[in-house]
């Protein structure tokens, strides 16, 4: 029988768990007019902006460089 914890646990890596968190982190982000860093599938150090739907790659050893990856708003 698994604990209470150990099903909490496992519940964290379903992909409804983690669409769900990525929805609200977008959420907040958005409400904030802030943005969102992380490693995208194709490993790019990546910012996005959820309130304008821009995707920005972002140099690490260049932090003032970034090239736009993806435009929601002027698609």
């Amino acid at each position: 029988m698994n604990s209470p914890v150990t099903n909490f646990l496992a519940q964290l890596t379903t992909p409804e768990f983690q669409k769900s968190i990525g929805e609200q982190l977008r959420a907040e982000a958005a409400a904030a007019n802030t943005f969102l860093s992380y490693r995208d599938e194709q490993g790019r150090y990546v910012h996005e902006y959820p309130a304008t739907g821009e995707v920005y790659e972002v140099s690490l050893t260049q932090p003032q460089t970034r090239r736009l990856l993806l435009d929601v708003v002027g698609a």
